[in-house]
C-alpha cells in the first residue's frame, strides 16, 4: 500500500460506524474507500453512534467529546442530544446540538490540520454553515451531499409548521445551498430539486448511494439464518430491513398483513426506529408479523437473501426528497421487492427495474402484488436477476466512488479567492494609517528620500507582473499573517505612544505584509514577498542612526574625493568633513545617502529581475553600496578640480545637481555591466535583456482543453 499523502479530506455527518444503517454506512464506506484505495488523509467529525435506535451505544457518552481511530480514521465524536421521542421540535433541537458541538471542532481542525476539502452531509442541514465556516477559514473547497432534502420532508409530513416560518427557512436553505462549491445528491429527481433551489447547474453532482455486489449477492440457502431466528423452512419472508422511522408509512405494512391471507408468510421487519413502539403495539394481535433488531453487517447478505419478496414503503409526501437507501442492497441481492410510489418518482423508475411498484398506502394494491409475486416463482426469478443486473450497472460501489473521487479531483484545487476580504483589510489599512500617509510624503521632499514616491508604484508593477502565477494559486489563509500583523500594529501603537514618528512606515509594511499572508497564504506571500519588501525603502531612517551613518559614508566620500584631488595635483586641506581649497571651502561633502537609498532600491528591482542564481542577485544588491559611494567620491573629487581649476561657481547653481544626476546614471551603469560580467563570468550564454526580462507565469493547458469531457485536474 502507498503512503498516505497529503491530500487531507475533512467530513461532517451526523452518524458514522459502527452505525449500520443509512448515512453512517455510506459515510464510513466512502471514508474507507478514499483511504485505502486513494489514500487520501480523512478525518471526520461526527456523533457517538446511536442511530436508528435512538440510544447512544455502550462505551460512548453523548455527554462529551471523544477522539478515537477506526480503521485508521480519525474519528471526533460531539456531544448530541438524543431526545426519547423524536418529533417537530424535539428532532431540531437533537439536530442542532450537533451543530452547536461540532462547530469548534470543526473550526479547529480548519486552523490545526488545514484540509484541502470540507464534505457535510444533510441531514444535519445545520452542520451545513459551520462546515462552510471551516472551509473558508482555511481556504478549503466546500461539498455538501444530501441525503435527504430534510427541510422539505418536514414541512410535507407536518413536522414543522407552513407560513412565514417556512419561507424564511427555505430562503435561508437555498442561500446555504448556493454558496457551496459543490452540492451533490442521490438521484434524479433530487438532483432537479437542486437546481430549483437555486444551485448552478456546474456545481451539482449526482451522487447515488452505491452496493457493495462483491459483499450483497444472491444465495441459494439461508437455511443457518432461518434455523437461527426460529423461522421454519416452509414459510415464506416478506422482509423489511432498516430504519423504522415517519418517513417509511410502516403502518402500512401492519394494515396488509391484517388483511393477507397466505398461512405461509411472514411479514418479518427488521429494524429500529421512532416508530417502532407504535408498530408493534399495532400488530400485537398479528401472527404473521415479526420484529427483529439489526443484524450485523457480517449477516446482511443473508438477511437479505431471507426475503421471498422485500417490502419497500414510502409516504407520497416524502418520495421525491428522500431515495430510501435500502434499495440498493434489495436489488442487488436478486430478490424482488414491492415498493409504493407514485408513477413517475425516482423509487417507481428504479424499483421497476426489480419489482412491482403500487400507489403509496394503497393496502389493497400491495397485498395483490405480493400475492401475485408469491404465487410466480418465475416472475420472482426475473425480477430479481433484472433487479441484480441494475445494480450492477448503476451502483457497483467501486464506480460510484471512482466518479466521486474524479469530481474531487476536477474542482479540489480550484482557485478559492475571496477578494472582498482583501479589499476590506487595505480599506481598514488606509483608515488605520491615513495620517502615516502624509508624514511620508512629506519625507519625500527631502532628496535623500525623494524617490520613496515612486517606490510603491514599482511595487504594484512588480506585483502585476506576477499576476498569472496569483491568478493560477488558491488562497490558503495563514494564521501567521493574523500575528504579523498583530505586530505591525503593536509597533505602530508602541511608536505613538514614545512620539517615534518613523516607526509608523514600518509598521504599515509589516501590517501589509500580515494580511497578504493571513488572507492569501504562504504560496502566495512567497511571491509578494520581494515587492513588499521594497516598501521598506521609502521609509526614512529612524533620525538619530541616520545622522550618526550619514556623517561617517560623508566622512568616507570626503577622504576618497580628496585623495583624488592630491592624486590631480589640487592643494586641498580636509577640515573633519570640511574641504578646503585655498580660498575657497567646499560645502560638507554631499555624500550621505541621498543617492545611496535610490541605488539600493534599484539594485533590490535588479536583483528581483536578475534571473540567475541566488549569490549573483545577492551580489547585485550589495554592491550598490561600494559603488555608490565610489561615485559619489569621485563626484566630489572631480567638483573639487573644476573648483580649483575655474571657480566656486562649479560647486554652485545647477551645475552640482546635473552631476549629481550624471553620476547617479553611471551608478546605474556600472550596475548593469556587473550583471553582464557575472553572465558571462559563469559561462551563462543569455544576454543581458534576457537575464532582466521577468519570466511570465503561462498557466498550463487543463487537460479538460486538450480532450474535451475528460477532466484530470490533479488533486494536489
Amino acid at each position: 500500500m502507498n503512503k498516505v499523502d497529503s491530500r487531507r479530506l475533512l467530513v461532517v455527518a451526523l452518524n458514522y460506524a459502527p452505525d449500520l444503517t443509512g448515512i453512517g454506512k455510506y459515510v464510513s464506506e466512502m471514508t474507507e474507500w478514499l483511504t485505502t484505495e486513494k489514500q487520501l488523509a480523512v478525518r471526520v467529525v461526527t456523533a457517538p453512534p446511536y442511530y436508528p435506535a435512538w440510544s447512544v451505544a455502550d462505551g460512548y457518552s453523548a455527554a462529551r467529546y471523544r477522539k478515537e481511530s477506526i480503521g485508521g480514521i480519525t474519528v471526533y465524536r460531539c456531544p448530541l442530544w438524543v431526545p426519547r421521542k423524536p418529533r417537530g421540535i424535539t428532532r431540531i433541537l437533537h439536530l442542532l446540538s450537533f451543530a452547536l458541538s461540532s462547530l469548534p471542532v470543526l473550526l479547529w481542525q480548519a486552523v490545526s490540520w488545514r484540509p484541502h476539502v470540507v464534505f457535510v452531509v444533510e441531514p444535519p442541514l445545520g452542520a451545513a454553515p459551520g462546515a462552510w465556516l471551516a472551509a473558508k477559514l482555511c481556504g478549503a473547497q466546500a461539498w455538501l451531499h444530501v441525503q435527504d432534502f430534510e427541510v422539505d420532508a418536514a414541512f410535507e409530513l407536518g413536522l414543522i409548521p407552513t407560513g412565514t416560518l417556512q419561507r424564511a427557512i427555505l430562503a435561508a436553505e437555498r442561500a446555504l445551498m448556493r454558496s457551496f462549491d459543490r452540492v451533490s445528491n442521490i438521484s434524479d429527481r433530487m438532483l432537479a430539486r437542486l437546481l430549483d433551489k437555486g444551485v448552478d447547474q456546474r456545481r451539482a453532482f449526482l451522487f447515488p448511494n452505491w452496493v457493495d455486489v462483491s459483499l450483497i449477492h444472491p444465495l441459494e440457502n439461508t437455511d443457518a439464518l432461518r434455523a437461527e431466528l426460529g423461522i421454519d423452512a416452509g414459510r415464506r419472508v416478506l422482509l423489511y430491513s432498516g430504519n423504522m422511522g415517519e418517513k417509511q408509512g410502516l403502518e402500512l405494512i401492519v394494515e396488509v398483513a391484517r388483511r393477507f391471507d397466505a398461512p405461509d408468510a411472514l411479514f418479518l421487519l427488521c429494524g429500529d426506529g421512532a416508530a417502532r413502539p407504535r408498530l408493534e403495539a399495532a400488530a400485537a394481535d398479528l401472527a404473521n408479523v415479526r420484529f427483529i433488531p439489526l443484524q450485523p453487517l457480517a449477516r446482511l447478505n443473508e438477511l437479505l437473501n431471507l426475503a421471498d419478496v422485500h417490502l419497500l414503503p414510502q409516504r407520497a409526501a416524502a418520495e421525491d426528497l428522500v431515495m430510501p437507501s435500502k434499495l440498493t442492497g434489495i436489488m442487488a441481492s436478486g430478490r424482488p421487492v414491492v415498493a409504493t410510489a407514485a408513477a413517475g418518482s425516482d423509487v417507481a423508475r428504479i424499483a421497476r427495474h426489480g419489482g412491482i411498484v403500487v400507489p403509496p398506502g394503497d393496502a389493497q394494491a400491495t397485498a395483490g402484488a405480493l400475492r401475485r409475486l408469491l404465487n410466480d416463482a418465475t416472475l420472482r426469478r426475473q425480477l430479481g436477476d433484472s433487479g441484480r443486473a441494475f445494480a450492477l450497472d448503476n451502483w457497483e460501489r467501486n464506480a460510484v466512488l471512482q466518479r466521486a473521487f474524479e469530481e474531487l479531483q476536477s474542482f479540489a484545487w480550484q482557485i478559492v479567492k475571496n477578494p472582498w476580504l482583501l479589499i476590506l483589510a487595505a480599506t481598514a489599512v488606509i483608515l488605520l494609517f491615513q495620517g502615516t500617509f502624509g508624514y511620508l510624503y512629506a519625507q519625500w521632499q527631502r532628496s535623500e528620500y525623494s524617490h520613496g514616491v515612486v517606490i510603491p508604484l514599482i511595487s504594484a508593477y512588480l506585483l502585476w507582473r506576477q499576476r498569472a502565477r496569483f491568478a493560477d494559486m488558491s488562497w490558503r489563509p495563514a494564521w501567521s499573517g493574523a500575528a504579523l500583523a498583530l505586530f505591525g500594529l503593536m509597533l505602530y501603537v508602541g511608536g505613538r505612544l514614545v512620539s517615534v514618528t518613523t516607526l509608523d512606515g514600518y509598521a504599515l509594511v509589516i501590517v501589509i505584509a500580515g494580511c497578504v499572508l493571513g488572507i492569501m497564504g504562504w504560496e502566495a506571500f512567497k511571491v509578494a514577498l520581494v515587492p513588499i519588501a521594497l516598501l521598506f525603502l521609502m521609509n526614512p531612517l529612524p533620525q538619530g542612526f541616520y545622522d550618526g551613518l550619514s556623517y561617517k559614508l560623508q566622512l568616507l566620500s570626503s577622504e576618497l574625493g580628496v585623495a583624488l584631488m592630491r592624486l590631480c595635483g589640487v592643494s586641498v586641506l580636509l577640515d573633519g568633513n570640511a574641504i578646503e581649497l585655498g580660498k575657497y571651502k567646499l560645502p560638507m561633502a554631499d555624500a550621505g545617502l541621498r543617492y545611496l537609498f535610490p541605488m539600493m532600491t534599484l539594485g533590490v528591482i535588479i536583483a528581483y529581475l536578475f534571473r540567475g542564481r541566488p549569490w549573483m542577485r545577492w551580489c547585485l544588491f550589495v554592491s550598490t553600496i561600494p559603488i555608490t559611494l565610489l561615485m559619489n567620491s569621485l563626484r566630489v573629487g572631480v567638483t573639487g578640480i573644476l573648483v580649483d581649476r575655474f571657480s566656486i561657481a562649479q560647486a554652485e547653481g545647477l551645475l552640482p545637481w546635473f552631476e549629481g544626476w550624471a553620476f547617479f546614471i553611471v551608478s546605474l551603469l556600472v550596475l548593469l555591466a556587473e550583471a553582464w560580467a557575472l553572465l558571462r563570468l559563469t559561462g551563462d550564454g543569455r544576454s543581458l535583456r534576457e537575464a532582466l526580462t521577468p519570466e511570465l507565469h503561462m498557466s498550463p493547458v487543463p487537460q479538460a482543453a486538450r480532450a474535451p469531457g475528460l477532466r484530470q485536474v490533479p488533486f494536489v
